[in-house]
């Protein structure tokens, strides 16, 4: 259903849409497993997500729609295992803490659309008045968004860092954003974006793990148990259930 109201990025009257804040692509599809979101349904296998009626127009929505249309293109798909982290041995690296694998390469992305992904996440999670997925930004930070989306401002990036839980059921999830050591956290299934507000300091032989300081980008593998996401996945499962 749309209505007329203010478009929060053309700031015009227009007809508004169910936008997305979490993009519909980065939810978990399927038709055989239980797949769990924040606003789950139990009579629908397959999750509407989290929508706002009344933050954007059609036109201002599609514009956003090329950045989530890549980084569901290259966030998502697993792994193949050319691209898993080697030693320099040759051997693949294995993980710890319940990852079989330690980390892998997606190779050459585009800084720009995934730039573009990240702010225009933070900012409809900052404009939006659902309250699950609400964050909080300054005023400087919420004009920071916008100058990278919309004008590719590359002095405006933010720090980014990609991470991958198992491959199991308990990954097919999107919750709610998390701050964390100095970073908004979305989890989206089994993706977890991690967008710092300030410079994030690593390490050069870790300057891989920022997205733009080398030409690929390592992700690596974390624990799905005992991560602060398996507190979300829990009382999901268990809003689901009541």
């Amino acid at each position: 259903m749309s209505r007329i109201g203010m478009c929060q990025l053309c700031n015009s009257q227009k007809k508004l849409c169910d936008a997305h804040i979490i993009p519909w692509g980065l939810y978990p599809k399927s038709s055989n497993i239980r797949a769990y979101t924040l606003s789950s349904n139990r009579q629908d296998p397959r999750p509407k997500g989290v929508f706002d009626r009344n933050i954007l127009c059609a036109e201002c929505d599609r514009q956003l729609g090329r950045f989530d249309d890549y980084a569901a293109k290259v966030l998502l798909p697993w792994p193949r295992r050319r691209d898993l982290y080697k030693r320099e041995d040759g051997f693949l690296e294995r993980g710890s803490l319940g990852s079989k694998y330690f980390a892998y390469w997606i190779k050459a992305p585009d800084i720009r659309l995934l730039q573009g992904f990240a702010a225009s996440l933070l900012w409809r999670s900052a404009v939006t008045s659902r309250d699950e997925i609400q964050i909080e930004l300054g005023l400087a930070d919420l004009e920071r968004t916008r100058r990278v989306f919309e004008q590719d401002d590359r002095s405006s990036y933010f720090d980014i860092l990609v991470q991958r839980m198992p491959r199991d059921i308990f990954s097919k999830f999107v919750s709610g954003p998390v701050k964390l050591d100095g970073a908004f956290q979305f989890c989206m299934s089994g993706v977890v974006l991690n967008i710092y507000l300030k410079r994030h300091d690593t390490p050069p032989e870790a300057d891989c793990l920022v997205l733009g300081r080398t030409s690929d980008l390592l992700v690596g593998f974390v624990p799905f148990w005992g991560s602060k996401f398996e507190e979300s996945f829990r009382e999901i499962v268990m809003k689901d259930r009541s």
